[in-house]
């Protein structure tokens, strides 16, 4: 897998990010990237949010359920 991603705001692309760790969790893949860090991504947005100081912890508590499995 490459990268993804999710603006976290968006209840549509939250509700496929969770499925998608689902399927990435029952296929027992674990290597791929997501996000970028700067905000300024379009379609993802990044890890940090648009003041680039402070994390989206949406993004990284999402993240921190999935590799803690």
């Amino acid at each position: 897998i490459g990268e993804f991603g999710f603006i976290s705001d968006n209840p549509q692309e939250s509700k496929w990010i969770v499925a998608f760790f689902a399927w990435l969790k029952k296929k027992g893949i674990k290597s791929h990237y997501c996000w970028c860090m700067s905000p300024n991504s379009v379609d993802t947005g990044g890890l940090f949010l648009p003041n680039c100081l402070d994390i989206d912890c949406r993004k990284t508590h999402l993240l921190q359920e999935f590799w803690n499995d």
